[in-house]
């Protein structure tokens, strides 16, 4: 949206200062980790490989490790601009009586409304995944049984993974690295500034972008978009009731609210 559809809002928030009935209250945006329509900002700065612990039951993540890459799959350089984009972190600042909605209501109406105006320009970006992903999981799955085997202990925490089911695994299989990427509210990417107002109700709600948030990539050393898989370790008895440490991935799903782990459980 162009500055002067933002001097419009802008203005009608100076305006409900002078109308009886209305309110204002100041919504912080926080993009960081927020869902595209191809997966989720890299606001941890995530490589190819990294690989991620999560407790699903008690929305933890803890980074553990890598899984190494035997080969990789490159696509050819493109520009893009996505506009799907979800699972922005809402924090309000003030009061949200005059709403008559709750406060979880008023940050789901905003996250709804900027949501609507948010992008993320790519600019000659290319993408890079695994050619072998499953083959190179069962490889560093069965280093990771190696090590456990000579009492050395894994990274892993296999054996503690194997008796939880809340527990899964998850891994950066594809990046998205660009020349230039951009994140923008409202086509506001200053982090700190004032990217929208949104009216719920008798509320007028001021949208800042978070001072703390990552909005642009430079470069193409780090990926500015990650996409994810889960999976979880498991045992096969083989011929004579020997086990074998396997893996799976059909029925382990990543988060559906991967977003929100993301920004407030990394351990």
């Amino acid at each position: 949206m162009t500055g002067r559809h933002l001097a419009g809002g802008l203005s009608g928030l100076v305006m409900c200062v002078l109308v009886a009935g209305c309110a204002q209250t100041t919504a912080v945006v926080d993009p960081a980790y927020s869902r595209l329509s191809f997966g989720y900002l890299n606001s941890g700065m995530a490589e190819l490989g990294r690989l991620y612990l999560i407790d699903t039951k008690a929305k933890t993540i803890t980074e553990i490790g890598t899984v190494p890459v035997s080969q990789t799959a490159r696509g050819e350089p493109a520009s893009y601009a996505a506009r799907q984009v979800s699972d922005l972190g809402v924090t309000l600042n003030g009061s949200v009586a005059a709403a008559n909605v709750s406060k979880s209501a008023v940050e789901a109406a905003v996250e709804a409304k900027v949501g609507r105006t948010a992008e993320l320009r790519l600019d000659d970006y290319f993408d890079m995944s695994y050619s072998a992903l499953d083959a190179d999981i069962t490889t560093a799955l069965r280093a990771q049984a190696a090590k456990m085997a000579a009492g050395d202990g894994s990274g892993w925490e296999i054996d503690t993974v194997l008796r939880n089911p809340d527990l899964i695994y998850l891994l950066v299989f594809r990046t998205y690295a660009a020349r230039s990427a951009v994140f923008a509210l409202n086509g506001v990417s200053t982090a700190g500034a004032t990217a929208d107002v949104v009216d719920v109700g008798n509320l007028k709600v001021e949208v800042k972008l978070s001072g703390d948030s990552t909005t642009t990539w430079t470069g193409s050393g780090r990926p500015a978009v990650v996409e994810y898989v889960a999976f979880r370790p498991r045992l096969e008895k083989g011929p004579g009731g020997t086990e074998h440490l396997r893996f799976r991935r059909y029925g382990v799903r990543v988060p559906e609210k991967l977003s929100e782990t993301l920004r407030t459980g990394m351990r």
